[in-house]
């Protein structure tokens, strides 16, 4: 029995070490031949359902994501899997399907980040679904997403703009408007990040865009998040690291870090036009 124990032991850390180290093939390998002998082993097989997840094998990963919610107790595995399973439904955009598992998670989850992407999830789940039910909270991203303005974004970014109490933010000599209408002309074409964010999120690499005060280095890359299946973005701000890769485009860097009171000229779509084809 002893035997036994350790070598379901052995077999749990491996699994462990390998999903840590990223191995997610190997991960779902292992952990297939280790629920076999034990289904009810609701970490490994929350294991599993990531790894799935991170290789985009969706399918798969609500399968076993749903096999560990189906079974409700007070283990942490079971919120993660629910928060998890969430999130797969509600960026496959199954808003209705996300819905329904809500009631699961409200005042279940403790971490700062989760809670807040949660929440934001929730108002565009409602905004999807019709549902007419407002929150205290994120009164900005409710007004976006009923009417967006250009001009309340650019005042929301001017917010990240100076140290301001911020552990990130943007340069002063940074032209917001400028970076604004040169990453909402490209947004389109850049791919989404595979993560569990409310909005979508992809990542610009910007040399020197900012400064993050908590790791005290200067920032190379840019976070945008826009409002899902859309281009419009609710905010952006800089930041040490990302998730996937980075994206590049042309940028004026004179423009773009124009000197304090400098006036820029905000081009007209025909002036981007005859720029980009070089038309006089």
């Amino acid at each position: 029995m002893e035997g036994k124990k350790k070598e379901k032991d052995l077999q749990f850390i491996a699994i462990y070490t390998l999903f840590y180290d990223k191995k997610y093939d190997q991960v779902i390998k292992k952990a297939s031949k280790f629920l076999e002998k034990y289904p009810y082993n609701k970490r490994i097989r929350y294991f599993k359902g990531i790894s799935h997840r991170i290789l985009k094998e969706y399918d798969k990963a609500i399968e076993e994501l749903k096999y560990n919610v189906l079974t409700k107790d007070n283990l942490s595995f079971y919120i993660e899997s629910c928060f998890e399973l969430f999130f797969i439904y509600y960026n496959l955009r199954m808003y209705s399907d996300a819905y329904k598992l809500i009631d699961k998670l409200e005042n279940k989850i403790d971490d700062p980040n989760k809670l807040k992407n949660f929440e934001i999830a929730k108002i565009i789940i409602y905004n999807k679904l019709g549902i007419n039910k407002k929150t205290e909270k994120y009164g900005y991203i409710q007004k976006q997403l009923n009417n967006y303005s250009r001009a309340e974004a650019i005042r929301h970014l001017n917010l990240h703009k100076g140290k301001q109490g911020k552990r990130c933010y943007f340069y002063d000599n940074v032209n917001i408007i400028y970076l604004y209408d040169a990453i909402k002309e490209n947004i389109e074409n850049i791919q989404k990040c595979n993560v569990d964010f409310a909005l979508d999120a992809c990542y610009f690499s910007i040399g020197n865009i900012g400064f993050d005060s908590l790791t005290n280095n200067s920032c190379n890359i840019l976070k945008v998040l826009t409002i899902p299946e859309t281009s419009n973005i609710v905010t952006m701000y800089p930041v040490v690291d990302g998730f996937g890769e980075f994206a590049t485009i042309d940028l004026n860097y004179d423009v773009l870090f124009s000197k304090k009171g400098e006036k820029v000229k905000t081009l007209s779509q025909i002036d981007k036009f005859n720029k980009r084809y070089n038309k006089r």
